[in-house]
C-alpha cells in the first residue's frame, strides 16, 4: 500500500479517536461547529446560554469580556469567544527575596461539596436509550419516557436559562449547581420554573416532550467548566 495513503489513514484514525494525548477537546453539538471569534448578542440571549451554545464555560466568557455578575448583556453588543491576546513590555525591578508564603489550609467539606453535588439524582423516570459519547457528539444522555413526565432537577441550583433559543434543544432548562457544574434538561413539553429561581434537588421543573424523531425522551447533560462529562457516572 502507498506509503502516503498508510500515513494518512493513520492521521484519520487518531483523530477520530481523540488523538490528543492530553487535554481531549470538546464536542460542540451546535451546527456551528467551529467557534468564531465573537457574536452579536441577541434578543433574550445570556451569557450561559451563548456558553452552552459553543461548549464555552461562562465564567470564562465572563473574564474575556470583563462582565459581572448577574452578567446582563445588552442586545447588538459584540461578546468575544476567544481570549484576547496582550503583550506587556519588560520592566525592570529591583528583586527581592519573597517573604515565605503560608501554607494554604486545607478544604473544609463545605467547601468541596460546593463544587460538586454530592448527589445527583436522576432527573425522570426510565431507561437510557442513548448513552454519553464524546467521540460520536452525544454530550449527554437520553431517558426514555411518555410525554408528559414529571422532569427533575437533578440537583439543587438556580435556573440561569429557561427557553427554546438555543437549537436543538427545544425547550430548554439549564441550571447551575455551583461555580463549576451546570445541568441541562431539553426537549421539554413545557417549563415549569423561570430563570433565577432556586431549586431544590428532585424539584419538578419541566414537563417531558418529544425529541427531534418523534419520540417522548429526556436529553440530560452535565458539564464542569463547559465540558461535558459522562451523566451515568455521577447520577446514583
Amino acid at each position: 500500500m502507498n506509503k502516503n495513503i498508510c500515513a494518512a489513514a493513520l492521521s484519520l484514525a487518531l483523530f477520530n479517536c481523540g488523538g490528543d494525548a492530553g487535554r481531549a477537546p470538546i464536542i460542540n453539538k451546535s451546527p456551528e461547529r467551529v467557534i468564531p471569534y465573537e457574536v452579536t448578542v441577541a434578543n433574550n440571549d445570556s451569557i450561559y446560554a451563548i456558553a452552552w451554545k459553543f461548549g464555552l464555560d461562562y465564567a470564562d466568557l465572563a473574564e474575556w469580556n470583563r462582565l459581572h455578575r448577574p452578567y446582563k448583556l445588552r442586545p447588538g453588543r459584540k461578546l468575544k469567544l476567544r481570549p484576547t491576546k496582550t503583550t506587556r513590555a519588560p520592566t525592570t525591578t529591583k528583586v527581592k527575596t519573597p517573604a515565605p508564603s503560608p501554607t494554604p489550609a486545607p478544604k473544609s467539606n463545605s467547601q468541596l461539596a460546593a463544587e460538586s453535588p454530592r448527589v445527583w439524582h436522576w432527573p425522570a423516570d426510565g431507561r437510557v436509550i442513548r448513552k454519553f459519547s464524546r467521540a460520536q457528539g452525544h454530550n449527554g444522555i437520553r431517558i426514555a419516557g411518555v410525554a408528559g413526565d414529571t422532569v427533575r432537577a437533578a440537583a439543587a441550583g438556580e435556573v440561569v436559562y429557561a427557553g427554546d433559543g438555543l437549537r436543538g434543544y427545544g425547550n430548554l432548562v439549564i441550571v447551575k449547581h455551583s461555580r463549576s457544574y451546570l445541568s441541562a434538561y431539553a426537549h421539554n413539553r413545557k417549563i415549569l420554573v423561570g430563570e433565577g429561581v432556586r431549586v431544590t434537588a428532585r424539584q419538578p421543573i419541566a414537563r417531558m416532550g418529544r425529541g427531534d424523531a418523534g419520540r417522548a425522551m429526556l436529553h440530560f447533560e452535565i458539564r464542569k467548566q463547559g465540558r461535558p462529562v459522562d451523566p451515568l457516572r455521577l447520577l446514583k
